[in-house]
Order: structure tokens, then sequence, then C-alpha cells
């Protein structure tokens, strides 16, 4: 849509424009001035506003708007430092969890008299050791969850946590890739299924635990166990066959589930599971053509995003009905450029801007990694710690990546295997801007 068209829609139009991260940042700067605030406010998130139109927002009126300017990670520390002093506690919330804001104002913000601030401090990387150790005896159970779930409390406060009466604790406790593993044990044996399953998902769970709790009587355990990269192969074949379709689908998507076993999968009965398989990148590339053929849409976007299609069959689904099938495969980097080229022209404007955004297609331009690297909670949307970015969703995205996925092998891994609706292109530029990155903070 062109600047006016934008700014003469109705409100819901105007509100998506101003979200939206391809929206030009002049017509931003005219949408920050909107008068409705659910416009302004979506200005006010978007990572390309301007930094100047972001300490004009933080002055706004409406609570809503400042919110969304504290959790802006573009805006300045001094802006935030001032919006922690707001009067609003959801403003003083989106400061506690914005990454950027300093851990001295962090400190204070942590001892807010509202616990939904403290609970996104005590979730902040931020956040200094000390103060996380006080978080951890909060009075109120969801502060000492953020506690729990967050990379920097220390080990021996991690114990404790993981013996607090409440199940919501103890399950972050266990999802904490720094919790030691015979915590993990223990917490592998709770009365809770969201506890168990969290220790299920966990990389640190030992190897003879997961194979336990592949076991257990409750589908969403035996289901984290299925994805979880360390579950013995065995022990994957066991689950592809189990009788809950969603542990299945799990086992479909584990990048170490045997070939031969993608392949029975690939014929399942529910489309979830297909979709799974379609996604493995070790799926022969023979199933992927069956699977393309598939008669749910989601199977066949997944198998026109995978790396392995063969690009024969990548062409004929660049022709598909459903227009996320066809930007699939405007993603996918063994799609020729020839078929990208057409894919440009598509009517649907997501089609048009995964094959603009693919490195393969005729006049590609490459863009900066920290965009990238903003578009990485999109991309590991299937991780088992969604809870993390669904709470502290303010939290510097390749942080997430390297605390939770503890290597770079293993978060590529849970790249691939996540659920294929998002576009390839952006996935295959996260993996490489990621592998940079993972070097540059992680070292590993």
């Amino acid at each position: 849509m062109e600047k006016n068209d934008i700014l003469n829609s109705d409100c819901d139009v105007r509100s998506s424009a101003a979200g939206n991260p391809n929206t030009p940042v002049d017509t931003l700067v005219e949408l920050a001035k909107d008068s409705h605030c659910d416009v302004r406010s979506s200005a006010a998130g978007n990572p390309n506003t301007p930094v100047d139109t972001l300490v004009e927002l933080a002055k706004d009126n409406h609570w809503a708007v400042r919110s969304s300017a504290a959790g802006n990670p573009n805006t300045p520390v001094d802006t935030l430092v001032e919006l922690a002093k707001d009067s609003d506690c959801d403003v003083r919330r989106s400061a506690a969890g914005n990454p950027n804001t300093p851990s001295g104002t962090l400190v204070e913000l942590a001892k807010d008299s509202h616990w939904a601030v403290r609970r996104s401090a005590a979730g902040n990387p931020n956040t200094p050791v000390d103060t996380l150790v006080e978080l951890a005896k909060d009075n109120h159970w969801a502060v000492r969850s953020s506690a729990a779930g967050n990379p920097n409390t220390p080990v021996d406060t991690l114990v404790e946590l993981a013996k607090d009466s409440d199940c919501d604790v103890r399950r972050s406790a266990a999802g904490n890739p720094n919790t030691p593993s015979g915590t993990l044990v223990e917490l592998a044996k709770d009365s809770h299924c969201d506890v168990r399953s969290s220790a299920a998902g966990n990389p640190n769970t030992p190897v003879d635990t997961l194979v336990e709790l592949a076991k257990d009587n409750h589908w969403a355990v035996r289901s984290s166990a299925a994805g979880n990269p360390n579950t013995p192969v065995d022990t994957l074949v066991e689950l592809a066959k189990d009788s809950d379709c969603d542990v299945r689908r799990s086992a479909a998507g584990n990048p170490n589930t045997p070939s031969g076993t993608l392949v029975e999968l690939a014929k399942d009965s529910h489309w979830a599971v297909r979709r799974s398989a379609a996604g493995n990148p070790n799926t022969p590339s023979g199933t992927l053509v069956e699977l393309a053929k598939d008669s749910h849409w989601a199977v066949r976007r997944s198998a026109a995003g995978n790396p392995n299609t063969p690009s024969g069959t990548l062409v004929e689904l660049a022709k598909d009905s459903h227009w996320a099938v066809r930007r699939s495969a405007a993603g996918n980097p063994n799609t020729p450029s020839g078929t990208l080229v057409e894919l440009a022209k598509d009517s649907h404007w997501a089609v048009r801007r995964s094959a603009a955004g693919n490195p393969n297609t005729p006049g590609y331009k490459p863009i900066e990694d920290e965009f990238i690297v903003s578009e990485t909670y999109v991309a590991i949307k299937g991780t088992n710690h969604i809870w993390y970015k669904h709470n502290y969703p303010n939290v510097d995205p390749f942080y997430t990546c390297g605390c939770f996925c503890g290597s770079r092998k293993m978060l590529l891994s849970r790249i691939y295997s996540i659920d294929q609706s998002e576009d390839p292109a952006i996935r295959m530029r996260i993996l490489m801007a990621l592998d940079k990155k993972f070097k540059e903070v992680f070292g590993r």
C-alpha cells in the first residue's frame, strides 16, 4: 500500500502497518502521530521507528503507547530510566523487561510494589545476580517463576527454587539449562506433568532420565522427550509409534529421528505429524516429493520450505493454490532463479516479500544482521521454552537462543525442526546470522 492509502485506511489497517517492520520510516513517523492510541502504540513498538520519534512516544498521554515505547529495544537508555518511574505499572513492567534498561534501574524496579513489574525484572538478563537471589524469595509465585527461568540465576538458588511449593516455579527451574542434572532427575519425578514436561525438554537432563520420561503416562511429557535432541534414537523410534499424535509430531520434527522412521511418519493419519516430517532435514527427498502432493496445505508448505526438497518439486509448489505454500517455495534457497522471478510478481505480498529475501533471486540485496537477529523469535517458536519468549518478549533473541539451546549446533537443529509456518528465506538468513552471533557472544 502507498503511504496515503495507509494513512487514510481504517484503524485496524493503520495499526497493522504501524507494527509492520517493512513499513517505510517516513510512514511510521506519520503513524506515530495518529489520533488512535492503538496505532501509536504499534508504532512505539516497531523496531524501525526512529529514536527521536520513540522519545516523543514515551511521553504520550496514553499508558499503552508509553508501555510499547518502554519495551522497544531501540528506546534510548535515559528514556528507559524515566519510563521506569512511570505512574502506570504496565509501563514500568515493560521497562523492567527491556534488555537495555540499566542494571541500577532494574535493582529499583525489583522493589516495585506491583508483582508484574518485579516479575519482568526477575526475567531480565541484565538484572544483577544478588537481586535475582532476592527476587527468588519473593512472596508472589510469578516473580519466583521468572527468577527460576533466568539463565543468570545462581545454581544454588535454582536448586532451592526446584523445591518451591508452586508447580510453575518448579516448572521454570526444570526448564533452566543451568539447573544441575541431579536436580533435573528429581524434577523428572514431580507429581505435576508440566514440571516433568519441562524437565523432559531440558538439554541437560540425563539420557537415562529422558528414556524414563519417554514412558510417562502423560502425553505432554512424552512429547517433550520426543522433541529433545538428546533423546536416544531407539527411544525416538518408539515414540514415533505413540498413540498420541502430538508425541508423534514431536518425534517427526526431531532432527535425530532416523530417516526410515520419518518415511513412516510421513504417512501418518494426522496432518500435523506429516507436516513435521515434511519440515525435517533428515526426511528423504523421495518422501518430500510425496509430501509435496499432500491434501493439507500446511504439509505442502513445510515441504516447500525444506532445503532438501528437489528443485523440480519446488517449481510445482511455486504454483500452489495456497499463498503460504508459494511463500515457502519463494524462500527456499533451492528454488530455481527463474521460478523466483515469477514468484516475485505473485499476487500476494507475502510471497513477493519472501522471494525478495531469497539470496538466489536476481537483484537480491542483503539485509543487515541485526534485522535478521530481531526475527529470531519467529524462527524458534517451536522451542520447548516458548513460555520464556511469551513472558519476556523483549529479551535479546540470540541471548535467549544461546541460553536455552546451549550450542550453535543445537540451535540450528531447533530452527530446522520448528513448525514450518514461517518464511524459510528469513529462517535461512537467521541460520547464517546466528552462526556468526554465537561465535561473537558465546564463543561457541
